[in-house]
């Protein structure tokens, strides 16, 4: 953490090495999202240790080619200038794990999701060896009828 920030946030650098992302990407979610992230002292963005959760959740949702949209309907209303009503009725320490367990279910999503291909990648192998099998039958079926008819001339 660099010397100047105050304990508990990360700065660009360190929540784009965190997640595995850029920061050019990390710079348009949160212009797409509207996400309101505090500035420190050099006008730097700071991100409170809290939002790792809602840029975790970010990044697996887009991952899975989720629109912005979607993805603002999953953490929640756009930031203002003015309260969110949603601060008085949930606390952050009520939503990290709301969030935690999105994170989980769409880690789970993906895997599931990544099963399926791979079961319907061999279900469609099975069906051309099957289809090939077919083919050689009948091809097998015709030899012996051409068989039989010669040797009945």
């Amino acid at each position: 953490m660099d010397a100047g920030m105050d304990a508990g946030y990360l700065t660009l650098s360190e929540l784009t090495r965190l997640l595995g992302v850029q920061a050019a990407t990390v710079d348009e979610w949160i212009q797409q999202l509207d996400l309101d992230i505090p500035g420190g002292p050099d006008g730097q963005p700071r991100f409170p240790q809290a939002v790792v959760s809602v840029f975790e959740t970010v990044r697996n949702l887009r991952g899975q080619d989720r629109s912005y949209g979607t993805i603002q309907k999953v953490i929640g209303p756009r930031r203002t200038d003015r309260r969110d009503p949603l601060d008085e009725i949930f606390s952050p320490e009520q939503l990290l794990p709301a969030l935690e367990k999105v994170n989980h279910l769409a880690r789970d999503y993906a895997k599931a999701t990544y099963r399926i291909g791979q079961l319907e990648e061999r279900l469609r192998h099975l069906e051309e060896s099957l289809n090939h099998e077919r083919i050689a039958h009948r091809q097998t079926l015709e030899d012996l009828r051409n068989a039989k008819t010669r040797t009945r001339k």
